[in-house]
């Protein structure tokens, strides 16, 4: 795992590949083992259905069509509250956009001050080596209560650690 050091190292050094952006607050973001991440402003939340209403992975030809029924993308301005209520589901991505380099992978987890609250962030947890883009995080509120997340909050985090493969692969570097 990489340390803060590392981390920020790396981040302040073009040539190591690795950026993580933007960073408001590197004394609040940057923490020991890990960067916390910022909710986006684009989310895609999931409908309650009334009736019956259900996704069979099996039936691959109708999940696109039927998904949209069920699904609504919406995006909100900076620190504007968004309500997750108790049960509901809804898809976000991280406000920053990282790079990795070939030789760094990476884990993206909740934090665990809003999985105290009911929240849980499930994503593809692994980060693969070369990834860019935003961080896609399925949210969920298995708590009893609505919970108010703000756009531009932390909400999650990286972990970032080396893979031991080289900094450029063999073929590239002819």
């Amino acid at each position: 795992m990489m340390g803060k050091g590392e981390i920020r190292e790396a981040l302040a050094d073009p040539r190591s590949g690795l950026a993580i952006t933007p960073i408001v607050d590197a004394e609040m973001q940057i923490d020991e083992g890990s960067v916390d991440l910022r909710l986006g402003p684009d989310l895609i939340v999931t409908r309650r259905t009334t009736g019956v209403g259900l996704f069979d992975p099996a039936q691959v030809d109708e999940i696109a069509a039927r998904i949209e029924d069920y699904q609504e993308y919406v995006r909100r301005p900076l620190t504007s509250a968004f309500y997750l209520h108790p049960g509901e589901f809804a898809i976000a991505r991280t406000l920053e956009y990282v790079t990795l380099p070939a030789n760094v992978g990476a884990q993206v987890m909740g934090r665990s001050s809003l999985g105290r609250l009911g929240l849980i962030i499930a994503t593809a947890t692994m980060v693969q080596p070369r990834f860019a883009g935003t961080i896609t995080l399925e949210l969920s509120n298995l708590g009893a209560v609505p919970i108010v997340l703000h756009v531009g909050a932390r909400i999650a985090q990286i972990v970032l650690f080396e893979t031991g493969a080289p900094l450029h692969d063999e073929a590239e570097a002819e």
